[in-house]
């Protein structure tokens, strides 16, 4: 008896699986055919200028949305080196 209910809980599992992979695969579809739309367009910030696509795959959350704005204009290794991530290997030194 025990097996059966383990056996159905798997099957949910996968059908929710299954369900959870299919609204994903839409979501990218239509992201997709957003981004079609905005391919040729730029948009200007301060002295870059970033194609329109990239913009729209920003996550809409604030502070996500700038890291991934900065990582865009700048790159990871930039960033990876810069103050704006707090590097604490680039501190000042204590003045005796």
């Amino acid at each position: 008896m025990n097996w059966k209910k383990n056996e159905s809980s798997l099957q949910e599992t996968k059908r929710k699986y299954k369900e959870m992979k299919r609204k994903y695969k839409e979501e990218k579809r239509q992201m997709k055919e957003e981004n079609k739309e905005v391919r040729g367009e730029m948009k200007k910030f301060g002295l870059k200028t970033i194609p329109a696509a990239k913009l729209a795959l920003c996550r809409s959350d604030y502070s996500k949305y700038v890291g991934d704005l900065l990582d865009i204009c700048f790159g990871r290794e930039t960033l990876s080196e810069s103050v704006l991530k707090c590097n604490k290997n680039r501190t000042s030194k204590k003045m005796s």
